[in-house]
């Protein structure tokens, strides 16, 4: 059912895309995001906002990643090849790096980047920059971006102030910044990664997510911008829809090592956890 939002000063309504940079199927529905992004901003400009938060699939980890999860992630790697054609990974990753199960830091990157913006769109300039940075090394060019010194190195690639990036990467008030967008995430009701949420009239409306292209889901964002839905309808039809193109990343680090993507229970039970972790 519709999911009702404490109140605030911003009555606009406000599409959010909760993502994080070393979330797979991210990876796989990045195109389409930047094309849809551009596709709202253009046609509803002043009347609709567009924010991105970033979730956090696992959280800071020196230990290296289970075996079994290697072996789930690369198994989801080919997935994404089948059911998004163009999508490329670079399998070296699991050779040439030690992957750990560790994205906060990746996620706070793209925070740490934001920040060094000069104004909003110059902030969103950074902030798109260094997603599609940490997203190339990941899964192009086998980098590890769960390593502070990868992200560092990232960050003077981009073009970002080095000493003030590090600086800020691993501080509490990054840390705390992050940790409010994660508490958002799951005000929002998201369940896993990639996730759209359009909040209209206080009133958070799950959005379709279409990895082929654009027309299903800006079709969906056009009908929640001439109506605002009943608030019986947080749309068990789009929960259905999403589930057949594919189930997002679980939100909640506890369950990754048992995730399997694919069936209800586990992604609610894995919101009931986040929410009370």
């Amino acid at each position: 059912m519709g999911l009702k939002m404490e109140s605030t000063k911003n009555e606009m309504p406000t599409l959010y895309y909760a993502h994080d940079p070393m979330c797979s199927w991210c990876w796989g529905f990045s195109p389409a995001w930047h094309l849809l992004k551009k596709s709202v901003l253009h046609k509803y400009a002043s009347r609709l906002e567009v924010v991105e938060l970033l979730g956090g699939l696992a959280p800071d980890t020196d230990a290296p990643m289970p075996a079994s999860m290697r072996q789930h992630l690369r198994d989801t790697w080919l997935e994404i090849k089948k059911r998004i054609p163009g999508t490329e990974f670079n399998f070296d990753f699991w050779t040439v790096c030690e992957p750990k199960r560790s994205t906060w830091p990746a996620c706070r990157a793209v925070i740490a980047a934001r920040g060094q913006g000069t104004d909003r769109a110059d902030a969103e300039q950074k902030q798109d920059a260094m997603t599609k940075a940490i997203q190339k090394a990941y899964y192009l060019d086998a980098r590890n971006p769960s390593s502070i010194l990868t992200l560092v190195a990232i960050a003077e690639e981009i073009g970002l102030d080095k000493d003030r990036f590090t600086m800020e990467l691993q501080s509490d008030a990054l840390r705390q910044i992050h940790q409010e967008e994660m508490m958002k995430v799951r005000q929002l009701g998201v369940q896993g990664f990639p996730s759209l949420v359009m909040v209209i009239d206080q009133v958070a409306h799950r959005v379709l997510l279409d990895y082929s292209g654009l027309e299903k889901t800006l079709h969906h964002i056009e009908r929640l911008m001439k109506t605002t839905e009943p608030a019986g309808e947080w749309n068990e039809d789009v929960d259905k829809e999403n589930k057949v193109n594919k189930q997002p990343e679980s939100a909640d680090p506890v369950a990754l090592e048992k995730e399997d993507n694919s069936t209800t229970s586990s992604a609610a039970a894995s919101t009931a956890v986040a929410m009370n972790g």
